[in-house]
């Protein structure tokens, strides 16, 4: 029998012309996913042969993803031959593959929403007979701190802004009242040294606040001042006024009565 070759190149003569049989005809490996046909010659009889497609296979990488909660586009890496088509299909709208379609392989861009809760959320796109598994992680919560609580010594105030002293100072205390609020401490602090507080100086809410001033031996008026958290008490005290010294008028008589003395004696010596 004569065998003769088909047109169609993946079918190949592996004898030398003459056969008893089709056995010597040979099917070349198929790189395609696409099925194809030819036909053998055999003594004039045409034999048709069928060859199947590859079978398409598709690997993702990486194989699943985790997206944070502001969302964003992550590339997935495809890798299948190069006739092999494929479709990205998601199961939600917060979720999407770029390209749509295509053949072979390819770097698809996975683009995750923002997620406006704290509970996460998942769901897949299929990308030719694959799963890609994506989760998202929710919001977290950031505890806010409360505000601090106001200073409760923010009202303090002194019933008075201060005090006119005599030169001779205080015999006994003199007190000025703090006005404030029960939740407010206090302590009271002299700035001059001689202005001296009675007791500790220190209360809770309103309260009084007493002192001694010593005397002034200076000619000026003298400032000091007593402060409580803030609040200033101002206390001015007088200068000691110039005392005069009268001793040289008394020596100038004791002089003239000397002299009238000598006078008279020596008139008198005169006379004798």
């Amino acid at each position: 029998m004569r065998l003769e070759r088909t047109e169609q190149r993946f079918v190949a003569d592996a004898v030398d012309g003459r056969c008893s049989s089709v056995s010597g005809g040979e099917r070349q490996r198929r790189p395609s996913s696409i099925p194809r046909t030819g036909t053998l010659t055999v003594a004039g009889q045409i034999i048709q042969i069928t060859q199947s497609g590859i079978v398409c296979s598709y690997a993702l990488s990486p194989p699943s993803l985790t997206a944070p909660a502001n969302g964003g586009s992550i590339n997935v890496v495809l890798a299948t031959p190069g006739d092999c088509a494929w479709t990205v299909e998601s199961t939600a709208p917060w979720l999407a593959g770029t390209p749509h379609s295509g053949n072979g392989a390819a770097t698809i861009a996975v683009a995750v929403q923002a997620i406006a809760s704290t509970v996460g959320r998942n769901a897949t796109l299929t990308i030719g007979n694959t799963v890609l598994p994506v989760s998202q992680s929710g919001l977290v919560e950031i505890a806010t701190q409360p505000p601090p609580p106001a200073d409760p010594c923010l009202s303090l105030s002194l019933a008075r802004a201060g005090d006119q002293i005599a030169p001779s100072g205080l015999t006994g205390p003199l007190s000025f009242a703090v006005v404030a609020d029960t939740a407010c401490g206090w302590h009271a602090e002299s700035t001059a040294s001689w202005v001296t507080l009675v007791s500790s100086g220190t209360g809770q809410g309103t309260g009084t606040v007493r002192y001694l001033v010593e005397p002034n031996p200076d000619e000026t008026t003298r400032r000091g001042s007593i402060t409580v958290k803030g609040a200033i008490f101002t206390i001015n005290q007088t200068g000691n006024p110039v005392i005069g010294n009268n001793g040289d008028g008394g020596g100038d008589g004791g002089g003239d009565g000397g002299g009238s003395g000598g006078s008279g004696g020596s008139s008198g010596g005169g006379a004798g």
